[in-house]
């Protein structure tokens, strides 16, 4: 008798998560260089209050992009410098200024250790899952008689910042390339589709400054008005 498959109960959470391996030095390559508590609080009392961290993820290119990372913790768990941490937790980036930032509690953080990971470990790595709204879409070759199209997808997503206490939309470039649907499921997309993606983040576009997420599965929901 076969074991059931489990279910894949990571496309099932709050829109835009990410998890990926973050250092809290302020200059990325020279980890000794940071001060020892990089946290600031912006909100809250001395029990528990957001922190504010700069940190970074590394893509592809192996460079770092720096993220700001709110944690709703006690103090004595707040991120510290010189450190490598695992975080998970809601992800956006403000419209205006590009800056992306990243929220998370007690339970979604984990000390990896005092090790600096080299870029190319970690590259490319940050895995991202959410639900997002179709802005807009093409797809690339599709005279290729041999099915190699590539499906490329602006998704619309919300985030609600704790700090500001306002709701942010923001955009992500999703590249699908081999999970691109076939032709005869083409007409699943549509603008204003709502979409479930799970991918890493690759890049960043230079001219839209939007980041590119390589999608590894996914799942068309329809329209669906208040699911995001």
């Amino acid at each position: 008798m076969s074991l059931p498959t489990p279910a894949k109960t990571v496309m099932r959470t709050d829109p835009y998560q990410v998890f990926g391996l973050f250092t809290k030095s302020p200059t990325p390559f020279i980890p000794q260089a940071g001060l020892t508590d990089g946290a600031i609080r912006v909100v809250g009392n001395d029990f528990i209050a957001w922190y504010s961290n700069q940190t970074d993820i590394v893509l592809e290119n192996e460079l770092p992009e720096a993220i700001r990372a709110l944690g709703h913790v006690p103090h004595p768990l707040c991120l510290r410098a010189n450190r490598t941490y695992q975080l998970a937790g809601p992800f956006s980036q403000d419209p205006n200024s590009g800056e992306a930032m990243m929220s998370f509690g007690c339970d979604t953080q984990t000390f990896l250790g005092f090790d600096h990971l080299p870029p190319a470990a970690v590259a490319g790595k940050t895995l991202i899952n959410g639900i997002g709204k179709v802005l807009d879409f093409h797809f690339d070759d599709v005279e290729n008689c041999g099915g190699l199209w590539n499906l490329t997808v602006n998704l619309n997503h919300e985030f609600y910042d704790p700090v500001q206490e306002h709701v942010l939309e923001f955009t992500n470039t999703c590249v699908f390339g081999y999970m691109t649907l076939p032709a005869l499921e083409w007409t699943q997309i549509n603008t204003g589709t709502t979409m479930m993606i799970y991918g890493t983040v690759g890049a960043k576009d230079p001219v839209s400054n939007r980041f590119i997420v390589q999608v590894l599965d996914y799942a068309c929901l329809g329209n669906v008005p208040e699911i995001i």
